[in-house]
């Protein structure tokens, strides 16, 4: 969160859900792009899902960029923290402990 200067936060909530939006302002000013590199990342963003919560289109990125997130998205996915458990864990007791007891 260094890298910004201010950040506006929307909470909404329903009978179901809380959903947050928000909108980051950097502290300094991206680089500037070449001619054409704009229309050219307008073009690309009209692909995204609709459905999509965060999207990030870049003009130029860097190849240490796209590699990390080819990586990270494709190659090696799985990596980081597991997804919390939906499931609360199992009891097993013997039958020795279970005398007695009635469900």
């Amino acid at each position: 969160m260094k890298q910004y200067s201010a950040a506006v936060s929307d909470l909404f909530r329903s009978s179901k859900q809380y959903r947050e939006e928000r909108v980051l302002i950097r502290k300094t000013a991206p680089p500037a792009i070449p001619a054409g590199g704009l229309e050219a990342t307008a073009d690309v963003v009209r692909f995204h899902p609709q459905n999509a919560g965060i999207y990030e289109a870049q003009a130029y990125p860097s190849a240490d960029f796209c590699f990390d997130l080819l990586e990270a998205k494709l190659l090696a996915p799985h990596l980081g923290l597991a997804p919390p458990s939906q499931v609360a864990p199992r009891c097993s007791l013997p039958p020795e402990k279970l005398r007695g007891f009635r469900s």
